[in-house]
Formats: structure tokens, C-alpha cells, sequence
């Protein structure tokens, strides 16, 4: 197979968009990605077997359920002038011990209602960063650790916008650790 830089740089040779060199590459089940674009990135389905790192300068978009397996993964996915959305009733899986997800969004972070981030393993990070805006979960949706050790979620923004049933689950760790940052907290 051509390697992933190969795949992208044909993309914009035949004037696809990013997003559509995402979709491909983990249609071929590529291991692992590094992607930059100028516009939006969006998940629209699939399964990755290592890490990513994913910066849309617009915003990055999971549409679909997306899972992304292998131990200590890691999932790195940026916004510099957007915002990083997770679509209703759609998930974002993180699967094996030892993930580190990071997500960085200039204008915010959005999980629409029933919406989630699920990290099945232990000793699990998750980082949710929006630089100039807020992180909002919406109705019944946040992110769920089914694993134990030390699992630590952080969450920053200008507010966060809890909405009702909204979950923060750390797992059975017992020395795992909730860190929120924010001038405001509203549900």
C-alpha cells in the first residue's frame, strides 16, 4: 500500500477533500494516521488499529461511530480555528490500556445528546480543551472509562454546559481523577 502521506497528497491531486482521504484511508484499515487539513475532517464510520492525530483547521466532525483499538493508542484531535463534534447517538470508542485522548477545539467541544467517548481499558487520559469557547454535553452524553487503574479525565473551557444525565464516568479506579476547569458551570 502507498503510505498514508502518499494517499493524501493524491487526494489533493485529484481535488478530494481531506475528509474524504480520512474515510478512505480507514476504509483500507490503515494502522495509524497524521492528518492536517484546511477545512473540516469527518469520521464517518470505521475502525483504526493504532494512533491518530487529526487536525482540521474548521472543525473535526465523528458523523458515525468510530473505533480506534491498540494499546496505549493515542487519539490527538485539533481544531485550531473550529470545534470538535461527536453527531447524537454516535461514539467515539477508544479501545486498550494505557489510551491518551486529547482534544483541542479553539471555538468548543460539542457532544450532542446521547453522545459518547468510551475508553475501554484502564490507566486511561482524556483531555478535553476548548481553547476560546465551551465544552457542552448535551442530554445523556460524555465520556465513559470502563476500565480501572488510574484514570484521569480533564475537561477546560470558557463554560461547561452540562446537560441533564450528562456522564462523566472514571471507571473502577480508585485513585482515578476528575480535573474541570471553566468561569462557569451550567446544566
Amino acid at each position: 500500500l502507498l503510505p498514508y502521506t502518499t494517499l493524501f497528497r493524491s487526494g489533493s491531486t485529484v481535488q478530494v477533500s481531506e475528509s474524504t482521504v480520512v474515510r478512505f484511508a480507514i476504509e483500507l484499515g490503515f494502522d495509524g494516521m497524521d492528518v492536517a487539513g484546511t477545512g473540516y475532517v469527518y469520521f464517518e464510520n470505521g475502525e483504526l488499529n493504532k494512533s491518530v492525530k487529526i487536525s482540521g483547521q474548521k472543525g473535526v466532525i465523528i458523523n458515525d461511530d468510530v473505533t480506534i483499538s491498540g494499546t496505549e493508542t493515542e487519539a490527538d484531535l485539533k481544531s485550531t480555528a473550529g470545534r470538535f463534534q461527536i453527531a447524537a447517538g454516535k461514539k467515539l470508542t477508544i479501545n486498550g490500556d494505557g489510551a491518551q485522548v486529547n482534544v483541542l477545539a479553539k471555538k468548543g467541544i460539542d457532544f450532542a445528546d446521547n453522545a459518547m467517548l468510551a475508553i475501554g481499558g484502564s490507566d486511561a487520559k482524556v483531555n478535553l480543551q476548548a481553547d476560546q469557547g465551551n465544552v457542552v454535553l448535551g442530554e445523556a452524553a460524555g465520556v465513559a472509562i470502563s476500565g480501572g487503574g488510574i484514570n484521569e479525565v480533564a475537561l477546560s473551557g470558557k463554560e461547561a454546559v452540562l446537560a441533564k444525565d450528562a456522564v462523566i464516568d472514571l471507571g473502577s479506579g480508585a485513585a482515578s481523577s476528575f480535573t474541570l476547569q471553566a468561569d462557569k458551570l451550567t446544566d
